[in-house]
């Protein structure tokens, strides 16, 4: 179980729980199933903590370091991770759904049997991560890094790859799958198509946008980076 007395200090605030972490270099934090639920914990100091079993739901991670922390079993839903560390991480057996890892640092993490369904991984740095068995369903996979991974037992279901970089083994593994796949040229025009399909802004994106991020910018997913989760500090 998680320790109650670091619990409450994490939900106190971000900067109290990141000047105590500095203070304390030495000790492990134990958060293991902890419920930390619609909490804003953007730009928080979760090194090496003990995240096990833990409930994210709602939360806002945006800016975070989760270097070499273990959140083996948890529970991500409605997770914004934008620009996240999450550098030798242990995800093993996760479930990740409807949430952002845009432009998150997964370089060599565990993804082990991980579930990551309906979700945004633009950007991502996925380089020498651990995929055997990680399961991708419903998801956009756009401009990612997939350098020195494994992709045989790798499951891509539905999940867009649009400008993926990939090594040549990687390649090899993508043909011989015959997964879809597209140039980044496309993927405006996509995205567009995207958004206005599922209704996510108010107001029609301009077509004719040069740059990718534009249109995050201006849509409901980006507006949590800087709206919806209110600052706890």
């Amino acid at each position: 179980m998680a320790n109650q007395q670091q619990l409450n200090l994490l939900k106190k605030s971000v900067t109290a729980w990141n000047i105590w972490r500095s203070k304390n270099p030495n000790i492990i934090p134990d958060l293991r199933n902890a419920n930390l639920s619609n909490l804003n914990l953007k730009g928080i100091n979760l090194n090496n903590v003990n995240l096990e079993n833990a409930i994210l739901i709602g939360i806002n991670l945006s800016y975070s370091s989760l270097k070499k922390a273990n959140l083996s079993n948890a529970h991500f839903n409605d997770v914004v991770c934008f620009e996240s560390i999450f550098v030798e991480a242990n995800l093993s057996h996760t479930i990740i759904s409807k949430s952002d890892l845009s432009k998150a640092n997964l370089e060599k993490v565990n993804l082990n049997k991980c579930q990551i369904i309906d979700s945004y991984l633009i950007k991502t740095n996925l380089f020498n991560a651990y995929l055997q068995g990680c399961r991708l369903q419903n998801s956009y996979l756009i401009g990612a890094n997939l350098t020195g991974v494994n992709l045989r037992k790798v499951d891509f279901f539905e999940t867009e790859l649009i400008g993926i970089n990939l090594d040549k083994e990687c390649n090899k593994i993508v043909n011989s799958q015959g997964l879809e796949r597209k140039d980044c040229t496309i993927i405006v025009e996509d995205l567009v198509t995207i958004v206005n399909n599922e209704n996510i802004l108010n107001t029609e994106i301009d077509p004719d946008v040069s740059y990718l991020e534009q249109i995050w910018i201006r849509s409901q997913l980006e507006n949590i980076y800087q709206g919806p989760h209110s600052s706890n500090n």
